[in-house]
């Protein structure tokens, strides 16, 4: 399911209703005079935009082609080139690192001596941090699935199971909890304003095979320092926002949902009202 963005509009009244002081509206335009007023202008044409050709940055590696012209006479000069640059790409390309380290027995057999194998995300795992950094951005920057991913791996002859790259994912993401603990902390370090908001959003079911469960996704947003935030939960009870914003101190503007209601009971909150849920009541109004 795709939670897309709503813009909220203004819809004018029906002509049909009545409005205030209609009849001394109606009086005062009847005294008025009525003129009618002629006059010519000349209407430019709009200039239609010439498309404009993208520059390609510096920073792009250039990889030089020269073509010479076939069968160039005996004394001619090269007077100057004409360079035509085309941007191009590599498609996915996969490899495979070997670290090798050597062992040495080491005389009087005083034991082996062998270098120390580099840290790796997953220990006993032959997924490199590349591999895997590419998995999670392409999954939850770029939106890709992981069926999808899987797809285009196997074009590359690269056969991985749905579960090897689920556990994957969920390995990694253990491995960047401090992280985001860390993050939460910062958030929250002298926050005196936060918006917040909770999407459904449906999650398969590891319990049931094929189920999906509906949960939610908390969505904190800090306006001054232009953070977001987001907390993941099966559930949209009062205990959610109570656990996540527990040593917050100041203002939360969020909608009436009564789940922030029951945060203002410790005094340390106080919670201001959504204006674009205001807005709807004042267009209900007008109806």
């Amino acid at each position: 399911m795709i939670f897309g963005s709503k813009s909220e509009r203004f819809i004018p009244v029906d002509q049909a209703q009545l409005a205030l002081f209609e009849n001394l509206i109606e009086q005062k335009e009847a005294s008025l005079e009525k003129h009618t007023i002629t006059y010519q202008r000349d209407k430019k044409k709009p200039e239609k935009e010439k498309p404009v050709r993208t520059v390609i940055p510096s920073h792009f590696p250039r990889v030089e082609e020269v073509i010479e012209p076939k069968n160039i006479p005996q004394g001619a000069v090269k007077i100057g080139e004409e360079v035509t640059e085309l941007l191009e790409i590599k498609p996915l390309t996969v490899f495979v690192r070997r670290i090798v380290r050597p062992k040495y027995a080491l005389p009087k057999g005083q034991g082996i001596i062998i270098a120390e194998l580099p840290s790796l995300p997953i220990p006993k795992g032959n997924a490199s941090a590349s591999l895997l950094t590419f998995i999670l951005i392409s999954k939850f920057v770029d939106h890709l699935p992981l069926y999808r991913l899987l797809q285009l791996f196997k074009r590359q002859d690269l056969v991985i199971s749905k579960s090897t790259i689920g556990g994957w994912v969920r390995k990694v993401s253990e491995l960047l909890q401090p992280l985001y603990d860390t993050f939460k902390e910062k958030f929250l370090e002298n926050a005196a304003y936060i918006q917040a908001d909770e999407s459904p959003i449906k999650v398969q079911d590891r319990d049931k095979k094929k189920a999906l469960h509906q949960g939610y996704m908390w969505v904190y947003r800090k306006p001054d320092d232009k953070l977001i935030l987001f907390d993941y939960n099966k559930g949209r009870s009062k205990k959610v926002p109570e656990e996540f914003l527990e040593n917050f101190t100041g203002t939360l503007q969020s909608d009436g949902y009564k789940a922030y209601h029951n945060l203002t009971t410790k005094g340390t909150i106080s919670l201001l009202g959504c204006m674009a849920h205001a807005r709807r009541y004042f267009e209900k109004a007008l109806d």
